[in-house]
């Protein structure tokens, strides 16, 4: 049954049980397979960029991201295999070195961009150790002051008319009989 609820109307959440989140449990089907089929997991990975803030500091990313690991108990986990199995082991919030999760990489007006990037990204690649509990980086490309488009709204329209263009040709090349 549905109602209308205003703004000012508390929502109320569940309350995590004590110890909820912590400690051992079975891996989830993927983390199953991935353990289990040839080849290392260390490096596998799901990016996503974000803008910073200008002017933003290490202080408040380190404490942004801390603020992000110790919502999601993923995040504070490490992979085990022991007499239970696979699994992940999970500390409690606070208890991972989040200063240590943040690179910074000074990106200067002559830097090729997409060179110190792929760079960065390699080496946060090679960070994460699942069996450690390393599984999460932060690249922090810093160039220093905000760079934008210049070429204003008119042309990012066109390229968003552009892309939703192709993918309704696509959507259409699908319905095809062959």
């Amino acid at each position: 049954v549905a109602q209308n609820v205003d703004a000012t109307t508390a929502v109320e959440g569940v309350a995590e049980l004590a110890g909820g989140g912590i400690g051992w449990m079975p891996l989830l089907p993927f983390g199953a397979h991935m353990v289990r089929r040839s080849g290392g997991h260390s490096r596998y990975n799901q990016t996503m960029t974000l803008e910073l803030p200008v002017g933003i500091d290490r202080a408040g990313v380190v404490g942004t991201v801390a603020a992000v690991v110790d919502r999601h108990d993923v995040l504070r986990s490490r992979v085990v295999n022991d007499d239970r199995g696979w699994g992940m082991e999970t500390i409690a919030p606070g208890g991972v070195d989040v200063s240590s999760l943040v690179q910074r990489v000074e990106v200067g007006d002559s830097d090729d961009l997409s060179a110190v990037a792929s760079e960065a990204f390699d080496a946060a690649l090679g960070r994460l150790n699942p069996a450690t509990g390393s599984v999460i980086q932060f690249v922090w490309l810093d160039r220093g002051r905000t760079r934008r488009l210049e070429r204003g709204f008119a042309a990012f329209e066109a390229w968003r008319d552009e892309v939703e263009a192709q993918e309704e040709r696509d959507a259409h090349k699908l319905d095809r009989q062959i």
